[in-house]
């Protein structure tokens, strides 16, 4: 069996840190790998430092984006279409592998199934790896796809481990998205068949930083990624009535969707977030649309000033959609 790992990087005005990402790549202790970064644009040195990579180790394939649109997506099918690895995972620029990564995540899963994705524990950090916390929460864990649906996955889309053959057959990474990339990808393969598992006895292998100028967070609330958050909750509605479901991930698609019409409302969208709620595929409780209404309604008005109408548009929240106890990165690793 091939036993080559791509790992797959989309590159954006991160030279003041790659270096860090690459010495944890020329670390790994299995030595089949393909490291292809795609830059997107960058304006910094990022581009020559990646270069710099390539002549450094022929395994590294330094390429430009040359098609649109721009975005971390469209560099990540561009990078996959350049591997013939077997096994694909995912590094960002920010983030670090542990050395013993690609040789734990290739040894567990050339024993998953066909149509199974396995995913690792990892862990959080700020400035320097010797002081972590668990992504996970394991004092509430979670199944996958509610995981995904609420945003509290028991690992991000970077834990995971791909068969080649098993990614292509998704169809990749939607390049028309600015945001909710991973619900949209995950949820879906889910759907379609995949199933994910935890790696058992697996030991953390990834170190994701916690960057406040990340991309995925930096206008979050924009006009634009609301429409996108909207076009994923559609699907996901769709998707949930055609297969079958449990009572926790429809909740959580109906708290995805409330969540977006207090967004809209805020951002003073009105009119169309009460057209919005007719779409037939929202299957919206009666409970629901009322807290939908009384958002819209109060926000429009500015009545969610007057502290009477905020507690009780605050306690009709409560009452719909309940808070999940699962906190991410809240466990200090290694365990006291």
């Amino acid at each position: 069996m091939n036993d080559k790992v791509a790992i797959i990087t989309p590159s954006f005005n991160r030279g003041y840190i790659i270096g860090e990402t690459a010495e944890s790549v020329f670390a790994q202790s299995h030595e089949n790998w393909e490291w292809i970064i795609v830059d997107d644009g960058s304006t910094d040195d990022s581009w020559n430092l990646i270069q710099s990579y390539a002549r450094r180790d022929s395994r590294v394939k330094a390429i430009q984006r040359d098609r649109g649109p721009k975005g971390a997506c469209t560099c990540r099918n561009i990078a996959i279409a350049h591997t013939d690895a077997n096994w694909l995972i995912f590094l960002d620029t920010d983030d670090l592998l542990h050395s013993e990564c690609l040789k734990q995540r290739l040894s567990s899963a050339k024993g998953s199934g066909e149509s199974e994705v396995l995913f690792f524990p990892t862990l959080v950090f700020e400035t320097n790896t010797d002081h972590c916390w668990l992504w996970d929460d394991p004092h509430h864990p979670t199944e996958w796809l509610e995981g995904v649906l609420t945003m509290r996955p028991p690992a991000p889309g970077s834990g995971t481990i791909w068969p080649s053959k098993l990614w292509d057959l998704q169809g990749g990474w939607r390049e028309d998205l600015t945001v909710w990339q991973d619900i949209e990808l995950h949820s879906r393969a889910h759907w379609s068949g995949v199933q994910f598992h935890p790696a058992q006895g697996a030991f953390p292998d990834f170190f994701i930083r916690s960057s406040p100028d990340s991309l995925s967070r930096v206008g979050f609330h924009s006009k634009e990624k609301l429409e996108s958050r909207m076009i994923i909750i559609e699907e996901c509605w769709k998707s949930i009535k055609q297969h079958p479901s449990n009572p926790s991930e429809r909740q959580a698609i109906a708290t995805m969707t409330l969540n977006a019409i207090k967004n809209g409302g805020n951002l003073g969208l009105f009119s169309e977030m009460t057209s919005w709620l007719q779409l037939p595929q929202l299957d919206l409780t009666s409970q629901e649309l009322s807290l939908a209404r009384l958002m819209l309604a109060s926000r429009r008005w500015k009545l969610d000033r007057i502290p009477l109408v905020k507690k009780h548009i605050q306690r009709k929240w409560n009452a719909t959609c309940p808070e999940s106890p699962r906190k991410l990165g809240a466990h200090s690793w290694p365990q006291p």
